[in-house]
């Protein structure tokens, strides 16, 4: 998630400070192979997640207010207000895995006693 909103919030500032606005896709397995998502503890992804919606808010409210658009490879035309609720809905659902994950995984342990 942590990584998904600095993509998103780096494409955003690059528009706004450089008026970058072609963004590509990238693979996020890719990604979590490389950054070693399977080995990452919990709390440092927290952390991380935390830094990265902190910088994100901030980005996105200014590029909101700016009125940036970007164009995406793939998806094309993208407004910062398209922008905000895909991350939005794709933090949504990462959250939604972690709790089915954390739930899952206390009902292990419970059947242990």
């Amino acid at each position: 998630m942590g990584d998904n909103l600095r993509q998103w919030s780096e494409r955003l500032q690059a528009a706004l400070l450089s008026q970058q606005n072609e963004v590509v896709g990238y693979d996020p397995d890719a990604l979590a192979v490389a950054r070693g998502y399977a080995a990452l503890p919990f709390s440092v992804a927290a952390w991380s997640s935390a830094l990265a919606a902190a910088v994100w808010v901030e980005v996105v409210g200014q590029a909101l207010s700016d009125k940036v658009a970007l164009q995406h490879a793939t998806r094309g035309r993208q407004t910062a207000e398209d922008v905000a609720r895909n991350n939005c809905h794709d933090a949504y659902h990462h959250l939604w895995d972690i709790e089915q994950i954390l739930a899952q995984t206390n009902s292990q342990a419970s059947r242990v006693y």
